[in-house]
């Protein structure tokens, strides 16, 4: 699991003044391809959602993304790897995370919440 090139360019851009892109958006896949600051794409994306609630935790040092993929959504697929976007398609992805196998079918929803930490 780890933040991307592409991310410390986005939070340097900030800093910068210069207008970045934050994440709007979460996606799930099924590549178990293990992670790379060069990651630019999940390796096999299945689905990508809208961040449902933005929040700063803690004492302003983390943000955390939480989105549901509910109990009718990606039912049959093997989910192995999560990313955060700043964008419905394509965008910058910011973090990537491979899993173990999450099989999923319809009795249950998946709930991502990725937290990013300023350290």
């Amino acid at each position: 699991m780890g933040i991307t090139f592409d991310c410390k360019e986005n939070l340097i851009s900030y800093l910068a003044n210069q207008s970045p892109t934050p994440p709007t958006h979460i996606a799930l896949g099924d590549d178990n391809t293990a992670f790379s600051e060069s990651d630019t794409v999940l390796g096999n994306e299945l689905s990508r959602k809208a961040i449902e609630t933005t929040t700063i935790k803690g004492d302003n040092r983390k943000v955390e993304y939480n989105t549901v993929f509910n109990t009718t959504e990606l039912v049959g697929e093997t989910i192995k790897e999560i990313g955060l976007f700043n964008a419905a398609t394509s965008g910058t992805l910011f973090q990537r995370v491979v899993l173990g196998d999450i099989d999923k079918d319809d009795t249950f929803s998946i709930k991502v919440i990725i937290t990013l930490k300023v350290i």
